[in-house]
């Protein structure tokens, strides 16, 4: 109990952990003596996340709720409470781990990920209970120190304090990041959750309002019919940088998607179909000037008997629509050969990068984008459950190290797992019947690949492996600004404590947030 911060009698135990560690039901306090202070450096327009965790004695604790203060900092600037948020970890079961060395196997057991927006929550007798707790800092704030207590209240306790500081860089993050992304926001998984007639323009906006606050825009490559133009414009506003129009695939019919068709379903047919369908909105959105970001997305992951249809249709992209082209093939990284099949962003998967032919193919004129799915594990990141929680901040430290131009990951609503039915409804009990396990022989230790976001009823729950690639695209922005001011290759050596390549990456929260503070004192000029 003295570990975990516990006291005899009315107490319980509370510490606090940095929001890329993973706090298990079991777990206790990370560090000794146990951090009890949340201190949070944060650019202007940034959010920043820490983690309190509670461990009730033999009674559990009842009707947990925090309350969040106004902060006060230099010469009467405050950060107004209504920028503190706070939610209860949830908890999804997973039955058999992945095995690797860097993680230790706890399955079959409850695993956090959700992240619940409840008013209060009660906690099982001996359950280590994290609640995250998030700052976000206006744009316009002053620089400097700023601080408040945040009250823990349960019933039948005295009131527990949890200071809490955040400093503001003088620096201000951009509303349109420049860690491009395309992470799938599936219209179809929508309409498997909510029903095709309940999927509106306010859901849709809801789910796109969601993802671009966390620095993702709503976009999916697996489109087989262009998106709302209202919607484009919507999310222009918001903050979107890029976005597919079209995938050259067969109606998906009553399928939530439609990734890829067979070479024979490639006929002049259909290229007609997808043109008359396809050329009036792309003359609205060139109209209202929203082709910015604009790109066709195809061939998923196809070889090299799509060649001659690549080429083909691709081109009347080029040709028709003045667009670039975006895939997954499993092409060379070679100049000659994209410019031959009209590609011009090409995104091999992260265990066929290489960075010396990426460049090469940047120096033509070329983007070179990288993406993960149900693989790479270990030693590689990615953003699965069960992969360690600082993997998911450090893509946005390899993208920069790495140079891509951008960053892929297929799906966030992929919800139909076996024994999921429509939306969540949160009961009370943090530990959601809700699977996120793809399943099947080949794929029982497969957690949350395609799954970022949770289906509520009036909207999506996130998850804190989410919140954590936020982070690292907001890390991204540090570097970016340092990039423009020292130069790109000056500043990716700068990456080195925390990531030297997309397989070698620092485990330790301690390295990623000495850094982000040594490239914040660059910025100030310090």
């Amino acid at each position: 109990q003295d570990v975990a911060g516990a006291q005899q009698g009315p107490g319980y135990g509370l510490w606090v952990e940095p929001s890329m560690r993973r706090v298990m039901p079991i777990d206790l306090p990370s560090s000794d003596p146990p951090e009890r202070e949340i201190s949070l450096p944060a650019a202007r327009n940034e959010y920043e996340s820490a983690q309190i965790v509670l461990l009730p004695g033999e009674d559990g604790l009842q009707n947990v709720r925090l309350e969040m203060p106004e902060l006060r900092g230099p010469d009467g600037a405050t950060i107004a409470a209504e920028n503190l948020q706070w939610r209860q970890v949830g908890y999804v079961w997973i039955e058999e781990q992945w095995p690797r060395p860097d993680v230790r196997n706890y399955a079959p057991t409850w695993w956090p990920d959700p992240l619940m927006p409840v008013d209060r929550f009660d906690v099982d007798a001996g359950w280590s209970q994290p609640v995250w707790v998030t700052a976000y800092v206006p744009p316009g704030t002053p620089p400097g120190g700023y601080e408040g207590t945040i009250r823990v209240l349960a019933d039948g306790h005295a009131p527990r304090e949890v200071p809490i500081s955040v400093r503001v860089i003088d620096f201000e993050i951009p509303v349109a990041g420049n860690a491009r992304n395309a992470f799938a926001l599936h219209r179809g998984y929508l309409e498997w959750a909510y029903g095709k007639e309940n999927v509106t323009g306010e859901l849709r906006r809801a789910y796109g309002d969601y993802l671009l606050k966390h620095r993702i825009n709503p976009d999916d490559i697996t489109r087989a019919e262009p998106p709302e133009v209202e919607d484009i414009a919507y999310y222009a506003e918001r903050g979107l940088t890029t976005y597919n129009l079209i995938n050259f695939v067969e109606p998906r019919g009553d399928r939530p998607a439609k990734i890829r068709s067979e070479l024979d379903a490639y006929t002049p047919e259909m290229m007609e179909g997808i043109q008359t369908e396809v050329d009036p909105v792309v003359d609205e959105l060139r109209e209202r000037d929203l082709l910015d970001g604009a790109y066709v997305y195809s061939f998923d992951e196809r070889k090299e008997d799509f060649y001659p249809t690549m080429r083909e249709f691709f081109g009347m992209v080029h040709e028709r629509w003045g667009l670039p082209t975006f895939t997954t093939a499993l092409v060379p990284l070679d100049p000659e050969v994209l410019a031959d099949l009209n590609i011009d962003w090409i995104c091999p998967h992260a265990r066929r990068y290489r960075f010396e032919d990426a460049e090469r193919c940047r120096e033509a004129g070329f983007e070179v984008w990288s993406y993960t799915c149900c693989g790479p594990r270990y030693p590689f990141t990615n953003i699965l459950a069960d992969d360690p929680l600082i993997a998911s901040r450090i893509i946005g430290w390899q993208m920069y190290q790495q140079k891509l131009d951008g960053f892929l990951f297929w799906g966030v609503n992929i919800w139909s797992r076996a024994g999921n039915e429509g939306t969540i409804e949160l009961t009370g009990d943090p530990r959601l019947d809700w699977n996120i396990t793809t399943g099947g022989e080949q794929w029982a230790a497969l957690h949350g690949d395609g799954l970022l976001l949770y289906p509520l009823e009036d909207g999506p729950m996130g998850c804190i492996r989410l919140e954590n690639v936020r982070d690292g695209f907001e890390d991204y922005e540090y570097l970016h600004a340092l990039g423009e001011r020292r130069g790109v290759d000056a500043v990716r050596g700068l990456c080195e404590p925390v990531t030297k390549s997309l397989s070698d990456f620092t485990k330790d929260p301690d390295v990623v947030l000495a850094r982000r503070q040594a490239l914040a004192a660059a910025l100030a000029g310090n």
